[in-house]
């Protein structure tokens, strides 16, 4: 019998449709990868990127050809998504007479096979990251904030800015190059924005002027890795917190309070 070949094809899930992308992959299994050729490699004890205590072995690419693989349960991680998309969860499949028979469920993104069940398709979704204003009292917001949003060592071209503001008015915007000169940093004004393709990266989020009545958030940081939010640091006088999926940070303003201390002048002092 021939030896069997399945693909794994890397696609990213656009406005438009689906284009190719490059991804990293850790691929596991039940049956030993030794003597699997993975885009030309063939895997041994010693190969780059096997490890053979827990056999699994990590490859990057958007189409990449597996021969060799035995009738079996194996396992597929994305590690590292396109620039501005989120991970696909871990999901299983099923090799049976060579070919793929049925896969796992995912919770974000889509997998596809074919119907010959020798192409796995993979695709992720693009990032969406919220940033929302509120208060440490959860009283509702009537004016607006402005924030400064700064790209550490990535650029902010091509996101997508969907602005909501105190009155619940929404804008979209694009940002796009100033000539050739790359965007690095945007003013948001409103109370809720969604940064839709914002790519992995460092940022700075500078509160610069808090609603009516509130004080304001000094500068924190925030790393986005894979799509979503991993990782805060902030020095506040307010609160910032980001959800458990970190598609989502909080920026919680305080009531700002005026202490006004009130004395009389006596001829021994005040």
């Amino acid at each position: 019998d021939d030896v069997s070949t399945i693909t794994i094809n890397k696609q990213i899930i656009t406005g438009g449709g689906n284009e190719a992308a490059s991804a990293t992959f850790e691929l596991s299994g039940e049956e030993s990868l030794i003597g699997v050729t993975v885009a030309g490699v063939t895997i041994a004890e010693d190969t780059e990127g096997y490890d053979a205590e827990s056999n699994t072995y990590t490859f990057s690419g958007e189409s990449t050809d597996i021969t060799g693989l035995k009738d079996g349960t194996y396992k597929l991680k994305e590690t590292a998504a396109p620039d501005g998309y989120t991970v696909i969860s871990t999901f299983t499949f099923e090799i049976e007479n060579g070919v793929v028979t049925s896969t796992s469920t995912v919770t974000t993104g889509e997998v596809k096979v074919s119907t010959d069940g020798k192409t796995i398709t993979v695709l992720d979704e693009i990032s969406e990251i919220e940033i929302n204003k509120s208060t440490v009292g959860g009283e509702t917001l009537v004016d607006d904030a402005t924030f400064t949003l700064t790209a550490v060592d990535t650029v902010l071209d091509g996101v997508n800015v969907k602005t909501t503001d105190a009155d619940g008015n929404t804008t979209d915007e694009i940002i796009v190059k100033q000539g050739e000169e790359s965007v690095t940093s945007i003013d948001l004004e409103g109370n809720d924005w969604i940064l839709t393709g914002l790519p992995d990266g460092t940022y700075i989020l500078e509160e610069t002027v808090a609603p009516d009545g509130y004080t304001v958030v000094s500068t924190f940081t925030f790393v986005v890795e894979n799509g979503v939010v991993k990782e805060t640091s902030a020095d506040t006088t307010g609160d910032v917190s980001v959800s458990e999926d970190g598609g989502k940070i909080t920026v919680l303003d305080d009531v700002s309070t005026i202490t006004i201390n009130k004395q009389i002048i006596t001829g021994g002092g005040n």
